[in-house]
């Protein structure tokens, strides 16, 4: 079975200007279940992860950079995206990376990583699978979203300090 990707963008702070992108997969808060499974694992530090804030780093086109073609060699060095920021804003802080992997008919992310804690096992984190077809449809908006203000009825606008209730396999 698929899972389902879909994107929370909200406010992460006061300032409406600022937009905050999180990864929703199978109706969960990627951010809530990365935090489950670490502390499941008794990760020291489990969580404190937030959304991606486009203005505050150069991830390029969206749509490209959520289907690992980035043309920056930075992606390359660093062995796939961030899907995930510090919940301070600042994505150095504390990000969660994944693999991107595109076939003829799936993206898939797997391969998690915490760049500041080498030594944690993230291998029955994921991996997850989408459908490439809605996939590029639901980035294509995501990015028309973050561009261009265009908002798409598909993708989940709010405010992150109040975000979508959590439940699934990391985060019951």
């Amino acid at each position: 079975m698929r899972n389902i990707l879909t994107f929370h963008i909200g406010q992460p702070r006061e300032d409406k200007d600022i937009l905050s992108v999180t990864p929703i997969i199978d109706g969960k808060m990627l951010s809530d279940s990365v935090h489950f499974y670490e502390r499941s694992n008794e990760f020291d530090l489990a969580g404190s992860y937030g959304g991606l804030i486009p203005d505050f780093f150069d991830y390029g086109p969206l749509d490209r950079y959520f289907l690992g073609q980035a043309a920056s060699t930075y992606w390359k060095n660093l062995g796939g995206i961030y899907v995930l920021g510090c919940q301070c804003g600042e994505v150095g802080c504390w990000p969660l990376v994944c693999k991107v992997s595109v076939t003829e008919n799936d993206v898939t992310w797997s391969h998690f990583k915490q760049p500041f804690r080498r030594t944690r096992d993230y291998s029955r984190f994921g991996p997850f699978v989408f459908c490439k077809t809605d996939y590029e449809v639901t980035v294509r908006e995501l990015s028309a979203t973050i561009e261009h203000g265009v908002l798409s009825p598909n993708l989940d606008q709010g405010s992150a300090l109040d975000p979508p209730k959590a439940g699934g396999p990391w985060n019951p």
